[in-house]
């Protein structure tokens, strides 16, 4: 069990003997030791419960990341359906009795409708995206005609969906990633992006960031990295990002890396300092968590190599070096991390505090209420 969470149990434990002692003051003797013991392990069980809960839904707070999976279209589908829907009609009110024991009431009969429904579905290698779908009571919805986003898809089609994880690196990155100095992280704080994790139109994202660097096909550049992953995604369980910077300086690697925490643990981030961009990069830096730092490395050195950075030329790398060498580190890998990773502070704080509230509410009311004829005879 974790050392705090141990530490946080004793604040209840302390409160609950404090209590056998209060109940036994105010009550002049007549609440026994040992009644007043059975009562304080009620209540500190209940708040032990509830300062564990609290610390471990803090602690999943902590933890939880989300990360884009890739694959490609298998299929589009349209698909009719039809279903019975219950209701209340023909509704009157019902009198009953008379003069001031008159009342009534509403009674109403159940009756029924059929309801016919169009659902446009695309299924994936990730599962499946709900296009459009209609709902009426009439048969003519199966004459609509198809949306026309739904039209447009074609099996192939590269797709991408978020997922849910838990990330213990997030919560302690500083054990596994030297933290970028303050002057470094205040010389380029204007020039650290978002990551790209906002999926729109269904399943796209642009995963092709320019910082300081105009890039006149950026369209281009993110569908055939789109394409790309697609196949990679599904292979090496991997997702791809490409920065490309104006920066010559690659220290601002170090900035980036520890605003986004080295990126997913199925990224592969690629960082191109390119202030001749498209001539020839100044440097080249790769965030991945990786079985072996060999990849980074031929990755890195493949980008440099390139005297042109077109679009084909650094997808093609990107591509053939993932294929050969690129062997994700599973996250589990880093489960040793766990017994480092504790609930934000005002979580506990205010547990903390909302359990001595608690206790100091039920003293007060001992003491208020325990003299009160009704309350010593209940007790009794």
């Amino acid at each position: 069990m974790n050392v705090t969470l141990l530490w946080l149990l004793l604040l209840p434990i302390v409160l609950s003997i404090a209590s056998v002692f209060i109940y036994h003051y105010v009550s002049k003797g007549e609440m026994t030791y040992g009644h007043n013991a059975l009562v304080s392990l009620a209540a500190a069980l209940v708040a032990a419960l509830i300062l564990t809960g609290a610390f471990y839904a803090g602690k999943g707070a902590k933890t939880s990341d989300t990360e884009i999976w890739n694959g490609q279209v298998t299929s589009k589908e349209r698909v009719h359906g039809s279903y019975v829907e219950s209701y209340q009609c023909h509704c009157h009110t019902v009198y009953s009795g008379s003069g001031k024991n008159r009342s009534s009431h509403t009674e109403c009969d159940t009756c029924y409708r059929d309801h016919y429904t169009v659902k446009w579905d695309c299924d994936s290698t990730i599962g499946s995206f709900r296009i459009d779908s209609a709902d009426w009571t009439s048969r003519a919805v199966y004459l609509l005609p198809d949306p026309a986003r739904y039209t447009i898809i074609q099996k192939g089609d590269p797709v991408s969906r978020t997922h849910n994880y838990t990330n213990y690196i997030k919560a302690v990155p500083d054990s596994l990633f030297r933290p970028a100095s303050s002057d470094l992280k205040a010389k380029y704080k204007d020039q650290i992006p978002p990551y790209p994790i906002n999926i729109y139109d269904y399943y796209k994202v642009d995963r092709v960031i320019p910082v300081g660097v105009n890039i006149p096909n950026i369209r281009e550049w993110n569908d055939k990295l789109s394409d790309a992953l697609k196949t990679l995604g599904p292979l090496k369980q991997a997702n791809a990002v490409i920065v490309i910077t104006a920066n010559s300086d690659p220290n601002y690697f170090f900035a980036l890396q520890d605003a986004w925490l080295n990126g997913k643990k199925n990224d592969i981030v690629v960082v191109i300092g390119a202030p001749d961009f498209p001539h020839k990069a100044s440097w080249v830096r790769i965030m991945a968590l990786t079985q072996h730092d060999i990849f980074q490395v031929k990755l890195r050195d493949d980008l440099e190599a390139l005297d042109e950075l077109t679009v084909d030329n650094v997808i093609k790398v990107l591509t053939e070096e993932t294929t050969s060498t690129f062997q994700r580190k599973r996250m589990r890998d880093f489960a040793y991390l766990d017994g480092e990773i504790d609930p934000p502070d005002w979580v506990m704080w205010l547990t903390g505090i909302l359990v001595v509230i608690g206790y100091a509410v039920s003293w007060f009311l001992v003491f208020k209420n325990f003299n009160s004829s009704p309350y010593r005879r209940s007790y009794r």
